[in-house]
């Protein structure tokens, strides 16, 4: 229990909003405005969304949350949160990386990802059901918002610009 405690930390929504702000940064001062703008604009629509259905639906918390915090349930932000950057992130990482520092960004993306879902299930602060739907959200989300930007299509091993 206190190992799903110290991960739902690491997935904070908080932690998740300042990484966010210090990628988009990075992006833009490296010259990817682009980037940029595509990555911010998925997380800002991404948020709208989880937030729009939370106050929308108002699913109360399972029973026997282990842990203190707001009183809507669906869908899953933290899981919406992991999924956008496991899409987001090694798109990022291929504007500066080759293909093995993406696989590694990839791979690092995906263990916390499910890190954190899981932890939100041994928590008991989501069903099984609240947690696939935020990862739905923040997977068409992010695969949505980066297709608009040309140089995603570098992910799937396309020739990449240096």
């Amino acid at each position: 229990m206190r190992t799903a405690l110290w991960v739902n930390r690491l997935g904070s929504i908080y932690l998740f909003y300042v990484f966010c702000v210090l990628v988009a940064g990075v992006l833009w001062q490296t010259g990817e405005q682009s980037a940029a703008m595509h990555f911010v604009h998925s997380v800002i629509v991404m948020s709208l969304i989880v937030f729009g259905l939370k106050l929308i639906t108002r699913v109360p918390r399972p029973e026997g949350v282990e842990i203190k915090i707001s009183t809507h349930s669906f869908p899953s932000g933290h899981s919406a949160a992991v999924a956008l950057l496991v899409v987001m992130m090694p798109y990022v990482a291929s504007l500066y990386f080759d293909t093995f520092g993406v696989i590694l960004v990839a791979l690092f993306f995906i263990a916390i990802a499910l890190f954190v879902t899981t932890s939100r299930l041994t928590l008991r602060a989501h069903t099984r059901l609240q947690v696939l739907v935020g990862i739905f959200i923040g997977l068409a989300n992010s695969l949505a918002a980066a297709d608009g930007d040309d140089n995603f299509k570098l992910v799937a091993g396309n020739q990449r610009r240096r």
